[in-house]
């Protein structure tokens, strides 16, 4: 809504991780005819040479027809921030909830760094498609960053709403169609538990990827993160118990979990029959503290990140 409404001044582009649903590929397609204007699509490059500093990442505009479907760019940011960790004997480190590196160099820093390198601005606005109803976020938007950088939300100032944007969709001959808990990377840890575990039935989903990549890099989604294949496991039983509980029989455990993960999983059942889950995103504004730093700084962060295999730090070349 906000790429249909925004002067035709603005660039839009879109930042591929190679994890997005099928469906969103062909709505970017879509939306382009609709709106009469293209859509620059990105996708994240390693840095030039192996264990090169993260601020050398670069990125690569792609067509409709190179967009890498297969988590591509990814799986090169994970082995590439590792092989940094690596050269400076530190151990691997994965995404959580806390460190949201796949949203900063994916998404936020992939978009700057075109900006700055391939078409040598200086200084920019970034339209940001948060609503009126989304405050605390809309909030996080401007903190710390540097002085070349805006952030605008342009749906907040107009007092756009939810309700407003289905109402906007409902009106046009095309939509995502999507299940909320598809959107963005189709299996990203952040998701409600519920969710995800009923995404993995998804045919899209491709959840073998996900749990490899989980395998690869130990501490994937945080401590309090249960795993792709313990939520896969469960998907089965998550679905009776919905179906016991709208039924307001009392869900029968079938064995698949033990006592007290069983009455845990009731629990988010019933949050979520009454929708009193809390909507996920990657957190365009989640990622701006790690987004923002200065090179240096950057370093000693990511170096900093704790690993279960950890060996003593090594200097890094300023």
């Amino acid at each position: 809504m906000m790429a249909a409404l925004l002067d035709p001044r603005a660039m839009l582009c879109f930042q591929n991780t190679g994890r997005e649903a099928m469906r969103t590929y062909d709505f970017l397609g879509e939306l382009e005819e609709a709106i009469e204007r293209p859509i620059v699509l990105l996708e994240y490059r390693p840095p030039p040479t192996k264990g090169g500093r993260p601020c050398e990442s670069r990125v690569e505009v792609v067509t409709h027809n190179t967009l890498d479907l297969d988590g591509g760019p990814f799986e090169m940011l994970m082995e590439a921030i590792n092989a940094f960790r690596a050269k400076c004997g530190k151990g691997k480190i994965a995404p959580w909830w806390k460190s949201r590196i796949c949203t900063t160099y994916m998404k936020t820093r992939c978009a700057r760094t075109y900006i700055e390198q391939h078409l040598g601005c200086d200084r920019w606005t970034e339209a940001v498609g948060l609503r009126a109803d989304e405050p605390s976020r809309v909030e996080r938007l401007s903190v710390g960053h540097p002085k070349h950088v805006k952030r605008w939300a342009p749906l907040n100032e107009a007092n756009v709403m939810k309700g407003d944007v289905v109402k906007f969709w409902e009106e046009q001959d095309f939509a995502l169609n999507l299940p909320e808990y598809m959107g963005n990377c189709t299996g990203c840890f952040l998701k409600d538990q519920a969710d995800l575990a009923r995404a993995s039935k998804h045919p899209e989903m491709d959840w073998r990827w996900w749990h490899d990549m989980e395998l690869r890099y130990p501490g994937w989604g945080g401590k309090n993160f249960e795993g792709y294949d313990r939520l896969a496991r469960e998907a089965d039983a998550r679905i009776a118990i919905e179906a016991a509980l709208r039924a307001g029989v009392e869900p029968a455990n079938d064995g698949t979990m033990g006592r007290e993960r069983f009455r845990l999983v009731v629990i988010q059942e019933q949050k979520r029959i009454k929708k009193q889950t809390i909507p996920f995103s990657c957190g365009c504004e989640g990622s701006t503290a790690l987004a923002n730093m200065e090179p240096e700084e950057e370093d000693d962060y990511i170096l900093s990140l704790p690993s279960e295999d950890d060996e003593p730090a090594c200097a890094v070349g300023k």
